[in-house]
């Protein structure tokens, strides 16, 4: 037992010196300093801290930086560097940019952009509730927002595809609050 654990720590050092000595050191604290005033609500910091990092173009550390600027209301900025990075190589942080981007356009009133971002994150990651829960409140919101007109066949709630609609609401899931995922916890 006590091998094992010598061989950890020394592992870890030895991982902690290639890091120092890559020249990644001063990305890596900006990252964690960052990380660390965005939980404590300091988003003009955080921002700044990750925009530090962002030189060596790593995908995380935008999607940070995009989480930020969304929280801080800066829609647009976050947006932009959500689209940048949508095309990321994890499949992980490809469902987490939908996801995101779908709440940004949620919560901008772009409903129809968002059920398609919401969709997208579902196609990522079909296991995700949250996806489903909130495609089908960006639905009910497009379809709360057209005056009624006949139905054609195939759609319901005013032209929502009714086979999408009918196989969300048979999940029996409680709707929850739209949140979005958070870039400190990736």
């Amino acid at each position: 037992m006590a091998r094992y654990v010598l061989s950890t720590a020394t592992a870890l050092l030895l991982a902690l010196v290639v890091l120092l000595l890559a020249g990644g050191r001063q990305q890596h604290v900006a990252v964690l300093e960052g990380n660390y005033d965005f939980a404590r609500g300091d988003l003009a910091r955080a921002i700044r801290h990750y925009r530090g990092a962002a030189g060596a173009g790593s995908p995380v550390v935008d999607y940070n930086l995009a989480n930020a600027l969304l929280a801080r209301g800066e829609t647009g900025a976050g947006l932009q560097v959500l689209l940048r990075i949508a095309g990321a190589a994890h499949p992980e942080l490809r469902r987490r940019v939908a996801f995101n981007s779908g709440h940004a356009h949620y919560r901008a009133g772009r409903y129809r952009t968002a059920a398609l971002h919401f969709r997208d994150a579902l196609m990522l990651g079909p296991e995700s509730v949250d996806a489903r829960i909130n495609l089908e409140l960006a639905l009910r919101m497009m379809s709360a927002e057209r005056p009624p007109t006949a139905h054609s066949a195939g759609t319901a709630d005013d032209g929502v595809d009714a086979d999408l609609l009918e196989q969300l609401r048979t999940q029996q899931v409680p709707i929850p609050v739209l949140t979005p995922h958070r870039g400190t916890g990736y």
